[in-house]
């Protein structure tokens, strides 16, 4: 499997994982919002919202974070069930060194 591949597959699981967390309605949401935290300079919320291409308006998104339609307690589970997950798989492709970095804000320090 090639790099590209690698990440797509690997991506598309986390990803999907982390959907157990979040209610069915709030998903596409939410994956807007993760997508726009990974190729976003800083975290903030209106950076995060202008890196991506809305498909709802700005109030959908200031919502789910303000209001509360995320159970962050629910979400951080899972979060670090993923690292932990990501720890220990073993699926790792020849060559290729096995290390993860894990930065811990104070979204996971509850």
């Amino acid at each position: 499997m090639d790099y590209a591949h690698f990440v797509h597959h690997y991506l598309s699981q986390w990803i999907t994982f982390l959907f157990t967390a979040v209610p069915p309605r709030s998903r596409g949401t939410f994956v807007e919002l993760l997508c726009g935290c990974m190729i976003s300079p800083e975290g903030w919320v209106t950076r995060v919202i202008g890196a991506i291409t809305r498909t709802k308006h700005w109030t959908t998104y200031f919502k789910l974070i303000e209001r509360g339609s995320i159970r962050t307690l629910s979400l951080a589970r899972a979060t670090l069930s993923l690292a932990i997950k990501i720890q220990t798989d073993e699926e790792i492709p020849k060559g290729t060194a096995k290390v993860v970095n894990l930065t811990i804000d104070d979204f996971l320090t509850m």
